[in-house]
């Protein structure tokens, strides 16, 4: 008897359960909307704050390779306008050189003088001397003359190797040259003091010498050819100590400008 209400228990209890799934399937089959509404209603601010970290995550890592590719790109752009830059530099370079070799072919140096061109590739510190692009195998020997395009004198070769060439300057204190000073031509010797400058110590002081009076190479040293430009005078000094005036001249050459030089090779 007991054993019998023992199996009526239990299937009422399956009985039951399938009831209960049953409805469950039909709420959720049916009322399926309603449950999801309920479920997004309550969780709602929840994955509102998921969606808003995740949105700023993605936006910081967007931020990071953006950043990134912008500093590269910014990086080639800076490249690419130094490489512009030198560029220019160098067509103005050319269109400086160009414009000097005009400027001598129009003063008629390849009539006057046998010349060989040459240029600039280094400087000394004391400003005495630079080293030029032309050597032994373009004929070049020392004491040869070095003038710019318009008959300027800068100064003479002072050793040459095989594919270079050294050049005192003028106003080095170990040069000395013969020239004509001032509107009477009067005859003198100016030596280098350094410093880009120039002094002439053996004109008579009852000679008449004037400041911006020019001064131009003689004929008396064989190296040096006649009539080139060399400086104006800047400053005349006279005492009763001494018989003769003292003169500083400043050369017409501007060493930090120098683009294109000529070398005489004969005259």
């Amino acid at each position: 008897m007991e054993t019998k209400l023992k199996i009526k228990r239990k299937g009422k209890k399956k009985t039951l359960w399938v009831i209960i799934f049953l409805l469950m399937f039909i709420l959720i089959f049916l009322l399926g909307d309603i449950f999801r509404s309920s479920f997004f209603q309550h969780t709602g601010g929840l994955q509102a704050k998921l969606y808003e970290s995740g949105k700023r995550t993605i936006q910081a890592l967007f931020n990071i390779f953006s950043d990134k590719s912008l500093r590269e790109e910014n990086t080639r752009l800076k490249e690419e306008n130094r490489r512009l830059l030198s560029q220019l530099v160098e067509l103005k370079k050319l269109h400086q050189e160009n414009k000097e070799l005009r400027e001598a072919l129009g003063l008629k140096i390849g009539g006057d003088f046998q010349i060989i061109e040459a240029k600039i590739i280094a400087r000394s510190t004391d400003n005495h001397t630079f080293v030029i692009n032309k050597g032994k195998e373009d004929g070049i020997v020392p004491q040869m003359v070095v003038i710019t395009p318009n008959k300027i004198l800068v100064g003479q070769i002072k050793q040459v190797f095989q594919k270079n060439s050294l050049v005192e300057l003028i106003t080095s204190p170990t040069q000395k040259i013969s020239v004509f000073i001032g509107k009477e031509n009067l005859l003198g010797i100016v030596q280098g003091k350094g410093n880009f400058t120039l002094i002439s110590e053996n004109i008579p002081k009852e000679k008449k010498i004037e400041k911006n009076d020019v001064v131009v190479t003689a004929n008396l040293k064989k190296e040096i050819p006649p009539g080139l430009l060399v400086g104006k005078v800047v400053e005349v000094n006279k005492t009763d100590l001494s018989p003769f005036q003292i003169l500083k001249i400043e050369p017409l050459f501007d060493l930090a400008s120098l683009n294109l030089l000529f070398i005489v090779t004969d005259f």
